[in-house]
């Protein structure tokens, strides 16, 4: 069984077509297809590392292999 270990953030009151709250803008928004992972840790949208790919259906990073 894989772990889903880049769990993407959605901690605010956002729809899911734009996800993530932005403090500055104060308004809810997307990432690009280009980097569609919102990264806590870094405070930005990020590719997912190696061997994981964006899952649309879950809006995460999961392992290539499963």
């Amino acid at each position: 069984m894989c772990e889903k270990v880049y769990i993407a953030y959605n901690g605010s009151l956002c729809p899911p077509e734009a996800p993530v709250w932005n403090q500055q803008a104060l308004g809810c928004f997307k990432c690009d297809i280009k980097t569609p992972y919102y990264d806590v840790n870094i405070g930005k949208c990020t590719s997912c590392p190696a061997n994981y790919s964006y899952n649309t259906e879950v809006s995460q990073c999961v392992y290539d292999k499963c």
